[in-house]
């Protein structure tokens, strides 16, 4: 007796049938041994077989007393509602008395090979159902959990492949591969709107999915999907791998997550390797929910690429990092609506970091035309920066005023809101702080001369003027409407002065500043 998951839930192959008829529910009323249930048969019996119910019906609710007469020595029923654990045979003696037949049978999910619109093949793994695919069709993975061997390889153009069910029923378990899924063709997909896999993997081996194919590859989207575990959740362009672009990549509605842990793990990486020239090009990662990685989202390399509405919490120690590498060149790159909370893992951990790095084999490395624009960054070590590593140079003048930091909600920070440790001025204005009357100064060797509130700012950034509240409620404080309390004298004058400055105005009066600004 074989037990096989098709579209629904089980089919049961009988011992003398070759053909398999599907059970959705199926009840056993052992009063009068009556078996109940919504059946699909595939096929008719083979000879010599015998189905309970009119053979090539299709959906019916049947009724199939159990007589006497009949044998019943093939039959069997599911008791075990979970795919993918153990099922048990049961059989049934002549009297219609069903007792327990001491046999367990694994249940293998099913794979079905979708072309022009019908099922072409059935298979037990994806593997299989992917070497039999042409290009334009579709593997559609029913509920289970699989335990893929190998890493599965998608090579086939215009494939896609996703599951009936959605990423909560349906489970692959690769945490005895280094690789899970490797994308390697153009115009391919894993998973879809609600049509997604869970995937899980082991921290510290596993790579859930990577999308790397030599000479380049394009118009890839992985959607949906579920990712536990994994030392890399989706990994575009593997490092080492030379010469190859990588453009029209699409992330979209993804959940990756580990376990919080002091091994390094990454949620996705997007980029080149150092110096090889290498593009991650016109790409979107958005609406990804990325937890507790050592990085959440990492981008080396990428140009004309929008990261935007994603949510990564809890990462030790960055959020959302641009430009990590030697001798790399990133631009053109939009970082919009992410919400970024409490990275903490040491005292340099930050929500959103633009890294500067140093030359490899004469290939400078390069960032520019980046914007920083209605993200919400909120209770990290320090919640954005623009960072000149040690084997760094800093960024230039005209790449720094290429850079735009506007609308953003930046508070509660352990040390600094905005940190900047190049020797350029940043623009930052029209961001709110945290408190109204501004950003505070911070401490140490970058501490600014801020007066506010706020989060902390350091040297080397324009911060005024800022906003009133939060993005997107807040105004532009140039615009703040002032009031006197009742009995107070009012004194304006063209640019914020010291507290020193205004005593020595108003000697021999007594005077209290309620609040500065800065108009300049």
């Amino acid at each position: 007796t074989k037990v096989v998951w098709d579209t629904y839930d089980l089919c049961v192959y009988n011992n003398t049938v070759s053909s398999a008829f599907q059970l959705r529910t199926l009840d056993v009323n052992n009063a009068n041994a009556t078996v109940t249930g919504a059946v699909t048969f595939n096929l008719d019996g083979g000879s010599g077989g015998k189905f309970y119910g009119d053979t090539g019906c299709s959906n019916q609710i049947i009724t199939a007393p159990i007589n006497a007469s009949e044998s019943l020595s093939g039959v069997i029923y599911y008791r075990n509602t979970n795919a993918g654990t153990t099922a048990y045979a049961t059989a049934v003696d002549l009297n219609g008395t069903w007792t327990e037949a001491n046999q367990s049978v694994a249940v293998s999910p099913t794979v079905q090979l979708w072309g022009g619109g019908s099922i072409i093949g059935n298979y037990t793994t994806i593997a299989a159902a992917e070497a039999a695919a042409v290009p334009y069709d579709t593997i559609k993975v029913l509920p289970g959990t699989y335990q893929p061997t190998s890493t599965i390889t998608i090579d086939v153009p215009h494939l896609t492949l996703q599951s009936t069910g959605g990423a909560a029923t349906t489970i692959i378990n690769g945490s005895a591969l280094s690789t899970v899924f490797t994308i390697a063709a153009n115009n391919a997909t894993l998973g879809g709107d609600g049509t997604g896999l869970t995937i899980n993997g082991t921290v510290g081996t596993t790579t859930a999915i990577k999308i790397s194919k030599a000479g380049g590859i394009s118009d890839v989207t992985i959607q949906d999907n579920t990712l536990t575990n994994n030392s890399k959740g989706i990994n575009v362009l593997a490092t080492g791998v030379v010469g190859m672009n990588a453009t029209n990549i699409t992330i979209n509605g993804n959940t990756i997550t580990v376990s919080r842990t002091s091994t390094w793990t990454e949620g996705i990486v997007f980029g080149a390797d150092e110096a090889d020239a290498d593009k991650l090009c016109n790409s979107l990662i958005t609406e990804n929910t990325i937890s507790n990685c050592s990085e959440g989202i990492s981008l080396y390399a990428v140009n004309n690429t929008v990261i935007s509405n994603n949510t990564v919490p809890d990462c030790r120690y960055t959020g959302i990092a641009i430009d990590r590498r030697a001798g790399t060149d990133t631009n053109n790159v939009t970082i919009s609506g992410n919400t970024v909370t409490n990275v903490t893992g040491d005292t340099w951990s930050t929500g959103i970091a633009v890294d500067k790095r140093g030359s490899v084999h004469g290939c400078t490395a390069n960032v520019s035309n980046i914007t920083l624009t209605g993200n919400t960054v909120t209770g990290c070590t320090i919640n954005i920066a623009f960072v000149r590593e040690p084997d760094g140079t800093p960024i230039s003048t005209p790449n720094l005023g290429t850079i735009t930091v506007l609308h953003n909600n930046i508070l509660s920070s352990k040390e600094y809101g905005l940190y900047n440790n190049n020797t350029v001025t940043l623009d930052a204005t029209l961001n709110w702080w945290g408190n109204v009357t501004g950003p505070s100064a911070g401490t140490g060797t970058h501490a600014s001369s801020a007066i506010g509130s706020g989060d902390a700012v350091s040297t080397y950034v324009t911060y005024s003027p800022w906003l009133s509240a939060a993005y997107p409620g807040g105004n532009s404080t140039t615009n703040a409407t002032f009031s006197l309390k009742s009995n107070w004298n009012f004194m304006s004058v063209p640019k914020k002065l010291e507290n020193a400055t205004f005593g020595w105005l108003l000697s021999g009066i007594s005077f209290t500043t309620a609040w500065g600004y800065n108009a300049s």
